[in-house]
């Protein structure tokens, strides 16, 4: 389920990715290393971390429809090093890498770092941040493609935040993003790296207002371009305004909302444009401090590696709970709802008798146990499945039957 939402994610905000990371990163205030870091050598605060993502059966390790299964196991080492300058400023490196292993099919092995830098100070009224990251991974890259390919993810972002009075900030960001695939990623017989390469440029201000001490309202507005390395037909230019809450964790629903308008339009006139609503959603609500209730909605564009179906528009909706049973223990369930509608290129021949649809669906259950520093080890079962009304993606389904820890080194 984790990595499901993982994957899901990474298709929503594919047009945006520097813009994202900007934000979501820079709202939060930076927490004091020197007081949440559990060891010091010199000026680095270090905070070591060991986590076991997934252990167990793969169903249906290549997701086709002759289901062929593996045992799996996925071990993350990572640490988080920081070092402050004075009481205003401070850098943080977040660095880990994934160690996926599969006993039978020793070509879906893979070894997947991921660094991440934050640099911020504050200037009296001023905040200013820098976040450059590095993602160098095996993985699927969405659920669109089902082979696992090495592609390469590199954003440079940074911003800075006015705080104009006690509850109202203005935020100003921009970044570049780049996707890199490598060479030899090919999938249905298409070249990854020639469709999907590229470059996004971004610039975002918003404007964030602190209701209460509970409930922050913000107003973002961002203009994006995407330039493609090989295929410059796909080039598009982006604007998008997004209205949006915020609910901290003590609210009666906690999490985040946004929905909002955006503006597509390629170059290639064959392309079709796109001018709708978009959303991003993740809220919870706890009934009586025993059961969270949870939903989630993403509707936005994502590019597509067809040749022929450049975009798609791409609709998620998620529920589920979790019920705390007393002791350690909990169980959580959900399913989750994924639908691809993809546009065609104008004039293509033979055009499609309907629009191609792709649909996914996810269902979870899992059981967990409360460990000591606040961590959990859980046992969780994935059924997922996936129907197409074209010949352009293949029907399939799969169970992973998993265990997982959470990181037990570092402190909670």
């Amino acid at each position: 389920m984790k990595r499901v939402t993982m994957l899901v994610t990474d298709r929503v905000v594919s047009i945006t990715t520097a813009l994202v990371l900007c934000v979501s990163v820079s709202s939060a205030q930076t927490s004091d290393p020197r007081e949440s870091a559990r060891t010091q050598i010199g000026p680095f605060y270090l905070t070591p971390s060991l986590a076991i993502d997934e252990l167990g059966l793969d169903t249906n390790v290549f997701n086709n429809a002759t289901e062929l299964s593996d045992f799996t196991f996925t071990v993350i080492p990572g640490a988080n090093v920081a070092v402050p300058f004075g009481s205003r400023g401070v850098i943080t490196a977040s660095t880990f890498a994934e160690f996926i292993y599969y006993n039978r099919y020793s070509s879906e092995r893979s070894i997947n770092p991921d660094i991440k830098i934050r640099g911020e100070v504050g200037l009296n009224r001023v905040r200013l941040y820098f976040l450059p990251s590095y993602v160098n991974s095996r993985r699927q890259p969405s659920l669109e493609i089902d082979q696992r390919v090495r592609h390469t993810n590199t954003d440079i972002g940074g911003g800075a935040v006015v705080s104009v009075s006690e509850r109202l900030s203005i935020e100003a960001s921009g970044g570049v993003a780049r996707v890199s695939y490598d060479e030899g990623s090919i999938f249905d017989s298409t070249s990854l790296r020639e469709t999907l390469n590229r470059r996004t440029q971004s610039a975002s201000l918003s404007f964030h207002h602190q209701v209460t001490p509970l409930t922050r309202a913000s107003l973002r507005t961002t203009y994006s371009v995407e330039r493609f390395d090989y295929t410059p037909t796909r080039d598009a230019d982006n604007v998008a305004v997004m209205p949006g809450v915020e609910f901290t964790p003590l609210a009666l629903v906690s999490g985040s909302a946004a929905v909002g308008i955006r503006r597509f339009r390629p170059e290639n006139p064959l392309i079709q444009d796109f001018t709708g609503v978009v959303a991003h959603a993740n809220l919870a609500y706890t009934l009586e401090g025993f059961t969270r209730f949870r939903f989630s909605a993403d509707r936005d564009l994502a590019f597509s590696y067809s040749q022929s179906a450049p975009y798609y528009v791409t609709n998620g909706y998620g529920v589920g709970a979790d019920r705390h049973l007393g002791g350690r223990f909990d169980v959580t369930g959900g399913i989750n709802w994924l639908l691809h509608s993809y546009k065609t290129i104008a004039g293509i021949e033979p055009a499609p008798e309907k629009p191609p649809v792709d649909r996914l669906t996810t269902w979870s259950l899992g059981v967990g146990y409360r460990l000591a520093r606040g961590r959990r080890m859980g046992f969780d079962i994935t059924y997922r499945e996936r129907d197409s009304n074209t010949a352009l993606f293949i029907p399939y389904s799969g169970l992973r039957v998993m265990w997982s820890v959470d990181s037990w080194l570092q402190t909670p």
